[in-house]
């Protein structure tokens, strides 16, 4: 995505699961996006979404992303020797739900879409570890005839072991819609 964090005000597919919840709500009925990545050192990216929209009741999504990152050697730390071979790799399992304010007669929220997104995650270097994340996301409706929106989201909200709540980043974003 050449807009970077940007893409998070004018999502229109499926992608919206991963870049703003909220904009799940934005798309007109049903969506799907799948990716295929290949990286350097036989690594790879694989993602996938599907976002089925049932207008006034909201929008609800799911998806998952894969990150392998091929094998690698082991080697022992003061000779040098190979140790054998592991795959690490990160995995996301996600679930969302978004809904556009509309018809509640309160006009200060008139078009503006909430959306949340659960995720179960799990990495594997040497060992396993696993946790549930949540992102959540914010999207206005368009000012001055649809040519500015607003978009906030915040992603990666973990719960580990210690009960500690972690925010891994977020952004606030304007986008131009084109004319």
């Amino acid at each position: 995505v050449g807009m970077g964090e940007a893409f998070s005000a004018v999502a229109d597919d499926a992608a919206a699961l991963h870049y703003n919840p909220a904009a799940m709500a934005s798309i007109p009925r049903l969506s799907a996006v799948f990716t295929h990545a290949e990286h350097v050192a036989s690594s790879s990216l694989e993602s996938g979404a599907y976002v089925h929209n049932f207008g006034r009741s909201g929008a609800i999504g799911a998806g998952f992303q894969y990150f392998a990152a091929g094998r690698i050697t082991e080697t022992a730390d003061t000779t040098g020797l190979d140790r054998g071979e592991f795959s690490p790799y990160d995995m996301a399992l996600s679930f969302g739900y978004a809904y556009r304010f509309s018809g509640l007669g309160v006009s200060a929220l008139e078009g503006h879409s909430l959306g949340a997104v659960l995720k179960l995650v799990r990495q594997e270097l040497f060992n396993r570890a696993e946790t549930v994340a949540a992102d959540l996301g914010f999207l206005s409706r368009g000012y001055l005839e649809g040519r500015f929106i607003a978009s906030c989201d915040m992603w990666d909200a973990t719960s580990g072991a210690t009960r500690d709540v972690m925010c891994d980043g977020g952004s606030i974003m304007c986008a131009r819609a084109a004319s």
